[in-house]
């Protein structure tokens, strides 16, 4: 693969990010986001040279959540989505002045909107975040984390937020709608109503989920409308220092592209909400319903009784190792083009648990290294035409790709 090098990537994120907060006023469980160290580096491949790989950029840390933290992801999780649940997640009703789903169910089977009627409707992404349960622990832990909060808040989330917006459209909720108390696992103490936003985001931290594990945010969607896209999610901030490295940037880059990360698991980038994806043109469900259920092999080795979408293959690798491809037309024309090869089936999942997931929730770390919705934070992270495929294809959102890394 064609790649940048490191000082080069960071120069170019910088100017994303500089472009972005000069901007902000014109407009966000279980997926952990692991920070590498020098323990935790695997080797890689030998080089033919001399029989070692010194470029440390090449090297994929692998870093998991410590065994509390495993259980408290597990059980923030339960509280939201159960996987086994085929209802799915909490449905939140909202109100859409022209809907192209609407529009073709009511049609129902008769002269159908052109793409460039159904196109007009969509806009840039909106994106809230509530950010009051994480101010509510300013004063209790001392400036560190004080400074931590302000951080996270007037700077991390704007920018993230921003660059999002601009590579995404949704069809805009027109009226403001109520998050119910409770949402998200418990983490909305008091219902509040929200208004001019598609998307919000509850930021919060949980000590046990960080406690040990040098994760810096995990993040999962809570409540969907009536078309299956989430419009509410929570995101866990790590508020303690964790065991940085220092060639992969400043902490201000480190935190905007975790932050960018999460998101995209809130957008819909999560193996258990694959199976809600729609036709973009009719609306309709790609996956037959009611959902049917079978035996798969997950990527960790089990079995699972799951609904396996059927753009969700699965195959083998040269050693035996379980992995499963997703297939919709975007993402695999995007595959196919990036490798040159088009007999590509489409792009790989994650093939190491990283998560509580049987599909795999990110992209592959081998195939796709400096993806921005990889398992593990490195040098090197690019919003990228696979990632907006990926999301477009779910039929939720129209993608501006011209917005997307190299």
């Amino acid at each position: 693969l064609v790649r940048h090098t490191m000082h080069a990537r960071l120069a170019l994120f910088g100017a994303v990010v500089a472009s972005a907060r000069g901007s902000v006023s014109a407009t966000q469980p279980q997926y952990e986001m692991p920070m590498p160290s020098e323990r935790t580096r695997q080797a890689v491949v030998p080089s033919k040279e001399d029989g070692k790989d010194n470029d440390l950029t090449r090297r994929r840390p692998i870093r998991r959540l410590s065994p509390e933290g495993e259980r408290a992801v597990r059980g923030w999780r339960s509280r939201v989505f159960d996987a086994e649940d085929a209802d799915g997640p909490p449905t939140i009703s909202v109100d859409y002045a022209d809907h192209p789903f609407a529009v073709h169910a009511a049609a129902a089977g008769s002269t159908r909107r052109t793409k460039e009627e159904s196109n007009s409707t969509y806009k840039p992404l909106r994106i809230h975040f509530e950010t009051s349960p994480l101010e509510s622990l300013k004063g209790r832990y001392g400036e560190v984390i004080d400074k931590r909060i302000d951080f996270i808040i007037r700077e991390v989330l704007p920018v993230a937020g921003k660059i999002w917006s601009d590579a995404l459209q949704v069809v805009p909720i027109n009226a403001r709608f109520t998050v119910p108390q409770g949402s998200c696992g418990g983490a909305v103490s008091e219902s509040f109503v929200s208004q001019n936003t598609d998307l919000v985001v509850v930021v919060t931290t949980d000590a046990a989920m960080c406690r040990g594990s040098g994760t810096t945010a995990a993040a999962y969607p809570c409540a969907v409308d009536q078309y299956d896209r989430p419009i509410l999610g929570v995101v866990n901030f790590c508020l303690e220092p964790t065991l940085g490295d220092s060639r992969v940037g400043s902490e201000r880059a480190r935190f905007t592209e975790t932050a960018l990360h999460e998101l995209g698991h809130l957008l819909g980038f999560v193996d258990e909400f694959i199976k809600y994806w729609r036709d973009p043109d009719t609306g309709k469900p790609l996956t037959p319903r009611p959902f049917e259920k079978k035996w798969v092999t997950c990527v960790d080795g089990k079995q699972r009784y799951v609904i396996q979408p059927p753009y969700v293959e699965e195959g083998l690798t040269s050693s035996g190792a379980q992995y499963f491809d997703v297939t919709t037309r975007r993402v695999q024309q995007v595959v196919r083009n990036q490798f040159d090869c088009q007999r590509l089936k489409g792009a790989r999942l994650e093939t190491q648990p990283t998560a509580t997931s049987c599909f795999g929730s990110h992209l592959d770390e081998r195939l796709f290294y400096s993806e921005l919705m990889g398992a593990i934070y490195t040098d090197s992270m690019v919003l990228s035409a696979l990632t907006l495929a990926f999301l477009e294809d779910s039929g939720w959102y129209k993608a501006n790709y011209t917005n997307a890394g190299l």
